[in-house]
């Protein structure tokens, strides 16, 4: 939905700020892209999926951009790039076959990409004051959950993380 929507990868948001593929977090979001991050896990938590294995294992959900037909798999998804600017973003659409869980699942993802379009794609990695200790293993080791959830690329794709930024 990323590539579709924004151009670029979900990636990049990977371990970005308190609320981007980090578990547990009672933290204030750092920005907005962090706040669209906590949104999407509130989302995902007030789904109708019934256990949180559901909720992070992925069941394929149908989706469409500007009318082609996608599925979501736990890895691998076929995907195609579009770069468009903001104002010609091509349409993400989550198709009716979607029902209880995959519906939630897709709108949740559809909602994440939609609120990231709001924001220029970041250039680094701000770092949530309560990982500090994980920054070093960020983009390098990625829990398997991190990556279901964030990644849902192939492996060409898996070189889009972004480097922490640097304090001022």
């Amino acid at each position: 939905m990323a590539k579709c929507h924004l151009g670029h990868s979900m990636a990049i948001y990977n371990g970005y700020g308190c609320w981007c593929a980090v578990d547990e977090v009672i933290a204030k979001p750092l920005d907005g892209i962090d706040e669209c991050c906590k949104i999407h896990e509130k989302c995902y938590q007030n789904s109708s999926c019934k256990n949180m294995l559901q909720k992070y294992m992925f069941y394929p959900y149908n989706w469409t951009c500007d009318g082609l037909n996608y599925k979501v798999y736990e890895i691998v998804r076929q995907d195609k790039v579009y770069v468009s600017p903001p104002e010609n973003r091509p349409t993400i659409k989550c198709t009716s076959v979607n029902v209880g869980c995959k519906r939630d699942m897709c709108n949740c993802d559809k909602a994440v990409v939609e609120c990231f379009a709001k924001y220029a794609k970041p250039e680094c990695k701000k770092v949530c004051p309560t990982t500090k200790k994980v920054v070093k293993i960020v983009g390098k080791i990625q829990r398997k959950v991190s990556e279901l959830i964030w990644l849902q690329i192939g492996k060409e794709e898996q070189t889009d993380n972004l480097e922490v930024c640097e304090k001022k």
